[in-house]
């Protein structure tokens, strides 16, 4: 008999724009509604999540700004989403945090396409994300 086939990946999508305040990162700088949407992960987390799965929480960020800006700042958001979903109960050895910065882009070319600050912005807004992905572990 063949071996089960493995149980395929489940990923999640917040907008930072929606969790954090523009250029934030730290709990202080997130939404109302942005921590309504986490714990609500969290708890359907807690129903679904099978002990030998992972949880990877990826910071994502738009190009604006340094390589390095853009890196702490999506390690930053991954690791406060992290944060949440442990208080809520997902247990610390199954969660892992990742920052991307802008390596990742979902829309590229805002910067050419819009020149004004603001149309940039908001053209980025897919680009600002926080990903969750809750897969088997490779172990």
């Amino acid at each position: 008999m063949p071996p089960p086939e493995p149980k395929p990946a489940k990923r999640y999508t917040l907008s930072a724009e929606m969790l954090f305040a523009f250029g934030g990162s730290q709990p202080k700088h997130l939404a109302e509604r942005g921590r309504r949407e986490i714990m609500a992960l969290a708890k359907q987390l807690q129903e679904d999540l099978q002990a030998s799965d992972v949880v990877l929480v990826q910071g994502h960020t738009d190009p604006t700004g340094s390589a390095g800006l853009n890196q702490r700042l999506s390690a930053e958001r991954a690791d406060t989403v992290l944060s949440i979903l442990r208080s809520q109960g997902i247990p610390a050895r199954q969660l892992r945090a990742q920052g991307l910065g802008s390596s990742e882009l979902l829309v590229k070319d805002c910067a050419a396409l819009h020149p004004k600050r603001g149309e940039r912005i908001a053209c980025d807004l897919p680009n600002r994300r926080v990903e969750i992905t809750v897969a088997p572990s490779k172990n």
